[in-house]
């Protein structure tokens, strides 16, 4: 709230200083309010996308880990070769190698 203030203060102090010196006095602060205005909206949608992009990451992400947590969690319960230990893994693949030599 405050940088959406702050920026829309500075620049509408601009604006009004840069239109006083060609326009009259209810012409010069008509433009200063609505460069306000456009200047804070502007800064709030600014705002708001970088905390879309850089707080909360782009939605995508989130279904990918999401996704990924899901498959962590039902890969390791449906694995057949979980139990397998290493000796009966190198076994497998020996007999796997001569079938390949024949």
């Amino acid at each position: 709230m405050k940088w959406n203030l702050w920026s829309a203060t500075g620049l509408g102090l601009l604006a009004f200083g840069l239109a006083i010196q060609s326009n009259t006095m209810p012409t010069t602060f008509i433009r200063t309010g609505i460069i306000f205005t456009l200047v804070y909206i502007v800064v709030f949608g600014f705002r708001w996308l970088v905390k879309q992009a850089i707080i909360e990451g782009p939605p995508s992400l989130k279904n990918v880990d999401e996704a990924h947590e899901t498959n962590k969690t039902t890969d390791v319960k449906d694995d057949p070769m979980q139990n397998v230990s290493i000796e009966e893994t190198s076994e497998m693949v020996k007999q796997l190698l001569r079938e390949d030599d024949n």
